[in-house]
């Protein structure tokens, strides 16, 4: 068993070096062999020399788009890269870049994935979870889109839809790619979490959640999230998912 972390990345100099040095921290609570994975999407700042510096450190696999494709084209070159190489009992973890997921959470995430679990939220609506330094409209897209979500697509035990701080036993994501086929992952933004999940959820993946305190105060960098185009493509890919 082997633990790969995916860091899509763009334009995340200020943020990118803490973060690693964090997760480095961390994995002694692990005990497996890890990775991490950084994906530059085009980067306009020193992202990409600062992962290639990194790498002579910390054990990191740097990919690189030469023009930012977006999020979630960012997180489908991981999938690929780890779909590619990995067994099916590794394990994936997918963590935003910019310091808003502690890495204190791994070690339970991967805990419950050794419990049997195939995908394990980190859950910003369990008890004990929430979210600092979010601006108000960030907090009514998000509570909207759970509202929405849970509505039209409910799924056991799921609360976070759109987390994207995440582990997956990686034949899960397999089973996914077999499935619906090798460009399964359709959406180029944030609502990749939101796609995947719900596509894992035709394939009766078990799921669990855990709560999550997202540190958006602790973020440097700028957010790169368009409110409105994030709606619209919500509705979507919520609209393509539910002809099928």
């Amino acid at each position: 068993m082997k633990l790969f972390i995916l860091l899509p990345a763009f334009n995340e100099e200020k943020d990118l070096e803490r973060l690693v040095t964090n997760i480095d921290a961390k994995m002694g609570a692990v005990n497996i062999p890890f990775k991490i994975v950084v994906v530059d999407d085009g980067s306009s700042d020193n992202t990409y020399p600062i992962a290639v510096r990194l790498s002579r450190r910390y054990p990191i696999v740097v990919l690189k788009h030469e023009q930012n494709r977006g999020y979630g084209a960012a997180v489908n070159t991981g999938f690929s890269h780890m779909l590619s190489g990995g067994n099916e009992d590794d394990i994936l973890v997918t963590m935003d870049c910019d310091n808003t997921h502690p890495p204190t959470y791994i070690p339970l995430m991967i805990d419950q994935i050794k419990k049997g679990y195939e995908l394990v939220i980190a859950s910003r609506y369990q008890k004990g979870g929430g979210q600092i330094g979010f601006c108000l409209r960030r907090k009514i897209l998000s509570i909207s889109a759970r509202i929405l979500l849970r509505t039209v697509f409910p799924v056991p035990g799921v609360r976070d839809y759109t987390s994207g701080y995440r582990a997956y036993r990686l034949s899960a994501l397999k089973k996914a790619r077999e499935y619906y086929g090798e460009h399964w992952i359709e959406s180029t933004g944030f609502t990749v979490p939101m796609e995947v999940l719900l596509k894992l959820r035709r394939l009766n993946v078990t799921v669990k959640e855990i709560p999550l305190v997202l540190r958006y105060d602790l973020k440097d960098g700028a957010s790169k999230m368009k409110t409105l185009k994030t709606i619209l493509a919500y509705l979507k890919v919520m609209r393509s998912l539910k002809k099928r």
